[in-house]
């Protein structure tokens, strides 16, 4: 196991290491058992007001602006889609909260789209910081 190095820049100006930030991401974005990332949240890029981001046949786009609740549409290629998939945001200490799916639709042969929300019992929308999406793992 690599150890986690300090980087000491000029007072006061003290950044972690590479080794220690993939610790420090691990830890504050652990996955509940039975579920893996597939795309995970990045500590280096907060969400903002709207966005897209992708990969593993996974197409994300968000909006998280001032005049509509959080919203997150997640569009899965059909050869993926066999797993369950569920958005996931954290706030600024960490703490993590499932979006509830609206709505789904698609084509057996091409992609499946779902759209998700942050349920107004929850968290604030302007607290919302970081967003991930998680696969049942088999």
């Amino acid at each position: 196991m690599r150890s986690c190095l300090l980087e000491i820049g000029s007072p006061p100006d003290f950044r972690l290491t590479r080794p220690a930030r993939l610790a420090a991401r691990e830890q504050h974005f652990a996955n509940e058992p039975g579920w893996e990332w597939v795309l995970s949240p990045n500590l280096d890029h907060p969400i903002g007001s709207s966005g897209t981001t992708g990969s593993n046949g996974c197409l994300v786009i968000y909006n998280n602006k001032n005049d509509c609740a959080l919203s997150v549409y997640l569009a899965v290629e059909a050869e993926f889609s066999e797993k369950d998939y569920r958005p996931i945001v954290f706030d600024e200490e960490g703490k993590r909260y499932c979006l509830q799916c609206m709505s789904s639709c698609g084509g057996e042969k091409s992609m499946t789209l779902y759209e998700y929300a942050l349920p107004s019992s929850g968290v604030s929308r302007d607290r919302i910081r970081y967003l991930g999406i998680e696969a049942k793992k088999g």
